[in-house]
């Protein structure tokens, strides 16, 4: 019986052990190598030089930060390491969008019928702004950095990975990063 009990309390820490280890983020060093896929496709999907991507990486304190200077400086034409300084001067994403002249609006992907009828809880709060702004193109949204990071990855799951809007919203929505959204459309 001794056995029994020594050999489940083995199996619990394995399987615990195993839990913590998935559970814990890729270290940034890995993530944004010459070597990563995450590199890669940043770096084909937004045109840009695979060394500016890993800098970004590796210097911006959160990894989706780095789709959003190369959003941002895909569609202004501003380098994304210019782009990056703003961010880490300070300024809010909504403020650096200001800065470069980019539209706020231009952030939101369609989702459908779930603009009418809702979409998941994590989205709820930038597309009510942006149906705000609809009825008032004067209005200006207040974004917080996490709503602008989740509607450019979100775009990027869309355009890059054939997710549909709503499968990629979920699949944020409940908890899951969107480098592991990324990397696991691409495994």
């Amino acid at each position: 019986m001794k056995k029994y009990i020594i050999a489940a309390v083995l199996v619990c820490i394995a399987a615990l052990t195993c839990r913590i280890a998935t559970a814990q983020e890729t270290d940034k060093s890995v993530l944004w190598s010459e070597a990563s896929n995450m590199t890669y496709f940043m770096a084909k999907y937004y045109n840009a030089d695979k060394q500016v991507v890993m800098i970004l990486g590796k210097t911006l304190e959160n990894d989706d930060d780095v789709s959003v200077c190369l959003h941002l400086g895909q569609s202004t034409g501003i380098h994304p390491q210019n782009i990056m300084g703003l961010k880490r001067s300070g300024m809010a994403w909504k403020e650096a969008m200001k800065s470069v002249s980019f539209p706020v609006s231009k952030l939101f992907t369609d989702v459908g019928m779930y603009e009418i009828f809702g979409v998941p809880a994590r989205f709820k709060h930038a597309y009510n702004e942006f149906k705000k702004w609809q009825g008032d193109a004067g209005y200006e949204m207040d974004l917080t950095d996490d709503d602008v990071r989740d509607l450019v990855q979100l775009r990027f799951a869309v355009q890059n990975c054939g997710m549909s809007a709503i499968e990629a919203m979920r699949k944020r929505n409940s908890g899951t990063s969107w480098t592991n959204i990324i990397l696991s459309y691409f495994k």
